[in-house]
């Protein structure tokens, strides 16, 4: 049997170019369908390669991933005043029971799911950072915030190696852009020099890891700024165009 001759890098950021196409601008009856679509996607970048051979995920994977990307949607619209607030329907017919199911986890936890994902990386972060600002140096406060080095918006994984501890005023202005070339060697310098130990905290925290992704998720993103000729965040109000010599720290 042949084999599929493998997608070249323009091919595949084209695929995912038309799968946020398609999230953005389908017309849909059930949204919990198209965060499934998005949650492939997502672990499609997170797990794959480039060897061609047949991606193997598994429900849990693939729970994790629907879930952190649909938690938002199962809060209780507040109506009139006095009025508990409802979920809203999330298809036409009745209410999919796996949106039933996250509703009511959402109840249990008082809807804190990024809290209990901070609570967990604050302290590990602040101890291999020496209590200072991953991007400014300066000194943290106990506000500090838990950062996705690459944006959240450009890739929906809370994988631990992908968190830094921020000043919140380092963390607004970074918004969604990506951090210029130094604060991506410290950051992938950190991830490797300390891989052994980071892994072993990570697992002690019950935090989900992978630092193999999380660098495969950062070059995908550095590759798609810089054929988009974009700029990326040095600090406060500073941005610069993004060179190639990102390459250099997330080689393989």
């Amino acid at each position: 049997m042949s084999q599929w001759p493998i997608p070249s890098d323009r091919e595949q950021l084209q695929f995912l170019k038309n799968i946020q196409r398609l999230l953005d601008e389908g017309s849909f009856v059930a949204s919990y369908k198209f965060a499934l679509l998005h949650a492939l996607a997502d672990l499609a970048l997170l797990k794959g390669d480039d060897t061609g051979a047949p991606l193997e995920l598994t429900t849990h994977q693939i729970a994790t991933q629907f879930i952190t990307l649909y938690w938002q949607q199962v809060r209780p619209f507040q109506g009139p005043r006095g009025n508990p607030g409802v979920v809203l329907k999330q298809n036409t017919g009745r209410q999919a029971g796996v949106i039933n199911q996250i509703e009511a986890a959402h109840r249990r936890s008082a809807g804190s799911l990024y809290r209990l994902q901070q609570s967990g990386h604050k302290p590990i972060l602040r101890e291999v950072q020496e209590g200072a600002c991953f991007y400014c140096n300066g000194s943290l406060s106990t506000t500090a915030d838990v950062d996705h080095f690459i944006p959240w918006s450009r890739c929906h994984s809370d994988l631990a190696h992908n968190f830094v501890l921020a000043h919140r005023g380092c963390n607004a202005a970074k918004s969604d852009h990506l951090a210029f070339e130094r604060h991506l060697e410290t950051w992938a310098r950190r991830n490797s020099d300390l891989d052994v130990e980071l892994d072993q905290r990570f697992d002690a925290a019950a935090l989900i890891h992978d630092v193999s992704a999380s660098i495969s998720i950062a070059r995908w993103a550095y590759s798609y700024v810089e054929g988009a000729r974009g700029q990326v965040w040095i600090k406060a109000d500073q941005f610069k165009h993004l060179d190639n010599t990102w390459r250099e720290f997330l080689a393989s």
